[in-house]
């Protein structure tokens, strides 16, 4: 019986105007969880191919504390580029 429900459903759907499809499809989405709708968005990007690389994880903070800026003779480069565009 949910078979046919949902059958009736999509073909219902298919006779909608493409902006009622956009709000049938808010609504659906709407009733999900983020973290659901965050992955259906995921899978198809991946499945058009827009993308390809797995979700980097976030960068780890301790990785930064011990950064330490890498000493350049000269003058500075802001200094160069406020110079370059006043000529």
């Amino acid at each position: 019986m949910a078979t046919d429900v949902l059958e009736d459903v999509v073909a219902k759907a298919r006779t909608l105007a493409p902006d009622e499809l956009c709000e049938l499809r808010d609504r659906i989405d709407s009733w999900l969880p983020e973290r659901e709708r965050r992955e259906e968005l995921l899978r198809r990007l991946r499945a058009k191919g827009m993308l390809t690389r797995p979700e980097a994880p976030p960068p780890d903070p301790a990785d930064f504390r011990a950064w330490r800026p890498v000493p350049v003779k000269g003058e500075p480069v802001s200094r160069t580029i406020v110079r370059d565009r006043e000529q």
